[in-house]
């Protein structure tokens, strides 16, 4: 009989969630993907739903690049780093809650890390210096990556109080957020230009550890 009040209660609770799509737009008015678009309010929830626990980010090595480009994480949740390619890595940060320093080599070879705080974690390799990504840490279950069209979706509980949405890029030049009321929709547009995004391949022939590519 518990089982069956608690579904019950689970799938009412989550019928009150409300979609809110959420597009940037750069000064030109053209499309912003990979924004990270999240949530904050003075009274998240603290009790993090099963999902969110066994949530795992993955930042791969693919190519010589960062893939993706640009990820979000929860703060304490499992950030698995995976090379695909058939030589080594030496991925460092030189931002964010904690300094990233590892090797990770070839072939399926996997390194797992978490972060304790919110922060911006900016990425380079070592080897291949033209590399670089980026992990945004937030400390909200609400939040959305935007697609090609600069479009993200969040599911948001009612009942959020003092809340905002904010929209972060490493290539934004300013603060953008607004407040969130009742509006089911937001539409952010930057007035700054974006810095470009780095060009994320060389003509570089040689990787190091013994390993030519």
């Amino acid at each position: 009989m518990r089982y069956i009040i608690f579904t019950f209660c689970f799938i009412c609770a989550a019928s009150f969630a409300t979609p809110i799509d959420v597009r940037v737009l750069d000064n030109k008015g053209d499309p912003v993907k990979d924004t990270v678009v999240y949530i904050t309010a003075t009274n998240l929830p603290r009790d993090e739903p099963l999902e969110s626990k066994t949530l795992v980010t993955e930042v791969a090595q693919d190519g010589r690049a960062f893939k993706p480009y640009v990820s979000v994480a929860r703060v304490n949740q499992t950030v698995l780093f995976t090379n695909k390619d058939d030589f080594s890595h030496h991925i460092y940060s030189i931002t964010g809650p904690v300094e990233l320093s590892f090797i990770i080599r070839a072939q399926d070879h996997e390194v797992k890390k978490s972060f304790p705080t919110e922060g911006v974690v900016a990425m380079g390799c070592n080897i291949h210096d033209w590399m670089s990504g980026y992990i945004k840490v937030i400390d909200t279950p609400y939040y959305a990556i935007t697609d090609s069209s600069g479009m993200g979706q969040i599911h948001v509980p009612v009942g959020l109080e003092n809340a905002d949405i904010i929209a972060w890029h490493p290539q934004m030049n300013e603060s953008v957020e607004q407040k969130l009321d009742q509006q089911t929709t937001v539409t952010f547009e930057l007035q700054n230009d974006m810095s470009p995004i780095p060009k994320q391949k060389s003509t570089q022939a040689i990787s190091f550890y013994g390993l030519s590519k």
